[in-house]
């Protein structure tokens, strides 16, 4: 029997709160259903907009750190964006996986600060975050939480790859440099205080918080040698 996801709540869970659940148990849907509601797409386009000016306004850095060619630094905004988005949408499939409501919304503080960002020499970017509602247990809580930075870990550990796989110089320093970003948002997620992903994980498996944040150390002080 093929179980409904959790419906959209009548009230949207607030912005300053990113996962709003009831703890129980209910069994997860034998096929998951993932979904994009016209709202969220709207909401996820200007959220890349943002992030990707923020992005571009890092082009005086990128230069210092030797990337001066347009294409180049229009590839290293990419990934920089692609950190931030990949790392939202893993939150939204893995509670879409256990049959949650889960949908993309802009936050008109973070929309606020990112915006400043783009002007100010220093950077926050959280224009939105991932809001989930449902009935689910405190081991999906922490997989969900868990699943962003993992993300961010993954895409920095391929990065990586590429950089010492790639013989084009300047692709394989935009890489690296990738690399380091990527992991870097992987380990300030992981902080276990407030609100972070670092809190939800580490009171779900503490064994799983210290490893992906050993790993993210040891890829952060390799790519470190790289790029700074």
């Amino acid at each position: 029997m093929k179980l409904p996801r959790e419906p959209e709540p009548v009230e949207t869970p607030g912005s300053a709160v990113s996962y709003s659940f009831q703890y129980g148990w209910t069994p997860p849907p034998e096929r998951p259903t993932f979904w994009f509601s016209p709202t969220e797409i709207k909401h996820v386009l200007i959220g890349i907009g943002l992030v990707s000016a923020v992005g571009l306004s890092l082009r005086r850095s990128l230069q210092i750190l030797g990337v001066n060619n347009i294409a180049l630094v229009v590839f290293a905004v990419a990934l920089f964006t692609l950190g931030f988005i990949l790392h939202e949408l893993a939150h939204k499939f893995t509670a879409q996986s256990y049959g949650l409501w889960a949908e993309f919304r802009l936050s008109t503080v973070g929309v606020l600060i990112t915006t400043i960002s783009i002007l100010s020499p220093i950077k926050f970017i959280a224009p939105g975050m991932v809001l989930i509602a449902g009935t689910t247990t405190r081991d999906v809580f922490g997989r969900v939480a868990f699943a962003g930075p993992l993300t961010n870990l993954i895409l920095a550990f391929l990065a990586m790859l590429g950089s010492l796989a790639l013989p084009a110089e300047g692709v394989r320093h935009v890489l690296e440099i990738g690399s380091w970003v990527n992991t870097y948002m992987a380990l300030f997620n992981l902080i276990p205080f407030g609100d972070f992903d670092g809190l939800k994980v580490f009171r779900w498996n503490k064994g799983a918080w210290a490893l992906i944040v050993g790993l993210s150390l040891a890829l952060l002080a390799f790519a470190s040698g790289f790029v700074l």
